[in-house]
């Protein structure tokens, strides 16, 4: 739904949105709770021009109001993660048997050389802000490590000093893969790249610094790369991704990350924002194997069980350009240094927040009440019944000198289950199209009639 301005209820949502970004309070928050309280309770007027909730949602992403003040009110930074990492943790490629992956990898630094997964590298999900998700890809033959979307530097800084002390290896931050501009994903980017520099001039005069930025500049290696969209440009970019790097069918070298040691492809993502990405992470470039595996860093394209707001399609065909990659073996599902074809189901699926019970709450509803087949049925009830019991189970942790219990995470899904079991991703390439041509006739379809057919169609 677009929002406009143009009455009396617009009016006032306008002021109180005016009122609530030019000065940070509580009372200016309260204000900006009421624009929301207004569109979602419907009595805003809706008309062609001019959107209000494009004014709202430009001011996001803008960095005089979004960067300043927004972010700040809208993803506060938590004392408390909101799910517990370790069963989300992936070695790639991964050892034999069920294993804890997250011990294989502190064993194997340990006792270097003793273990076949030596040159594994390490996903590590790093729950930030309400529902976030970071990611850290360790690699131990550079002791480097990569960061997709480190939005909150401090809790991704603290999390390379314990992976460092627990493996007994001193890790640093090299690299940083930006899967859009929202702030919740790109909001980190600056504070890190500050750190750099200081580590840079601190490393070149030897000057003292206090030991708050020395604790963390200590995991932030000097000359920081921030890799990121040229079409969505996120704050802090200093290596873009053009048209001409991203992989579209059978070509484009990978990106090499964490001191060469990790391939990763570049894959456009157009809906949520227009220069979305996601990664394709392999196996370290000295690993050849037949049976491998790989993770694929989504951000707020697709969730588990479901797919990003798209604030910013354009038209029908952004959406297939993304349904289209998900089903693209050669993209999604094959190495990205060596093209070697990997299962779907050894591709791990790690996305931007944990909404999973939620979403597969209402897919499930959706599933029975639009008689889906039987078979993406079946998937989602199971996948319902596995991340109720994951966000049930509460393990505990230490932090510091208190134990605190947390649900565990939902991710990694796979490749293999959100083919079956994601709206987007599960219904019949031939409802996308037969939308485009609805759009084609009409020149207008708007984002609640691709969702419609996303959430609803019966052809799957």
């Amino acid at each position: 739904m677009l929002l406009t301005w143009k009455h009396g209820a617009g009016m006032g949502a306008l002021v109180c949105t005016w009122c609530a970004v030019s000065v940070y309070s509580n009372n200016n928050m309260l204000a900006f709770a009421s624009v929301g309280i207004l569109y979602f309770s419907g009595l805003l007027p809706t008309t062609i021009v001019p959107p209000f909730f494009a004014f709202m949602y430009t001011a996001y992403c803008s960095r005089s109001i979004g960067g300043r003040y927004l972010r700040h009110m809208i993803h506060p930074s938590t004392s408390v993660p909101h799910s517990n990492f370790r069963n989300g943790c992936r070695l790639i490629p991964a050892p034999p048997g069920n294993v804890d992956h997250f011990s294989c990898f502190l064993e194997a630094c340990r006792n270097s050389g003793s273990h076949h997964y030596d040159n594994s590298i390490l996903v590590v999900p790093t729950p930030i802000f309400a529902d976030n998700y970071s990611y850290l890809l360790f690699s131990p033959a550079t002791k480097l490590v990569a960061a997709v979307d480190p939005a909150d530097p401090k809790a991704i800084l603290q999390m390379i000093a314990f992976v460092s002390r627990q493996s007994n290896t001193d890790f640093m931050l090299s690299d940083v893969l930006c899967t859009h501009k929202h702030w919740d994903h790109a909001g980190g980017n600056e504070e890190l790249l500050r750190l750099s520099s200081l580590k840079q001039q601190a490393d070149e005069r030897h000057q003292p610094l206090d030991p708050a930025t020395a604790a963390m500049m200590k995991f932030v290696s000097a000359g920081l790369k921030i890799i990121g969209s040229r079409t969505d440009e996120p704050v802090g970019t200093n290596v873009w991704v053009s048209e001409a790097d991203l992989a579209h069918g059978g070509t484009a070298k990978p990106i090499l990350v964490a001191g060469g040691s990790i391939p990763v492809r570049c894959i456009r993502s157009p809906g949520h924002t227009r220069g979305s990405l996601m990664f394709l992470a392999g196996a370290p470039i000295s690993v050849c194997r037949v049976e491998d595996s790989a993770a694929l860093f989504t951000g707020d394209c697709v969730f588990c069980g479901g797919c990003g707001a798209m604030f910013e399609v354009q038209n029908v065909n952004d959406v297939l350009t993304t349904y289209d990659a998900f089903h693209n073996d050669f993209l999604v599902s094959s190495d990205p240094y060596t093209g070697a074809t990997i299962n779907a189901k050894n591709v791990h699926v790690y996305v931007g927040h944990e909404y999973s019970e939620k979403l597969y709450s209402e897919l499930y509803e959706t599933s029975q009440t639009m008689k889906w087949k039987q078979e993406p049925q079946k998937v989602v009830a199971a996948e319902y019944e596995r991340v109720k019991t994951l966000r049930k189970l509460k393990k505990r942790i230490i932090d510091g000198e208190e134990e605190i219990a947390l649900p565990l995470c939902t991710v990694p899904s796979s490749l293999l289950i959100e083919r079956l079991a994601n709206p987007l991703l599960s219904v019949k390439r031939s409802a996308l199209v037969e939308l485009r041509r609805k759009e084609e006739r009409n020149s207008s379809v708007s984002t609640t009639d691709i969702e419609k057919v996303i959430y609803t169609s019966t052809a799957r």
